[in-house]
């Protein structure tokens, strides 16, 4: 919540995404995402950002949020990860 108030407060729009359309975090907090990763496309963003938590290890096996990842990285564009979400990238 804290990042994304900050990238607000700065006038970014974030878009929230997964391989659901609902994600449920470890502290029962839930977010309803406007799309899917496989309906993202990287040209319509400055970048993406995966959050941690045990949550975001499932993205190793999913290939939609494998490729909007590199598509990212196809077009230099910025790639953040942090607590465990960094793993899928060097599963990948």
């Amino acid at each position: 919540i804290v990042p994304r108030a900050f990238f607000e407060s700065k006038d970014f729009r974030i878009v929230t995404t997964s391989t659901k359309i609902k994600s449920v975090g470890r502290f029962g907090f839930e977010v309803t995402h406007l799309t899917t990763a496989d309906k993202i496309v990287a040209d319509e963003y400055l970048g993406i950002y995966l959050v941690g938590g045990n949550g975001s290890l499932e993205f190793k096996d999913s290939e939609a949020i494998k490729n909007l990842v590199f598509s990212f990285l196809e077009q230099n564009k910025p790639v953040g990860a942090i607590c465990a979400a960094p793993r899928n990238l060097l599963a990948w």
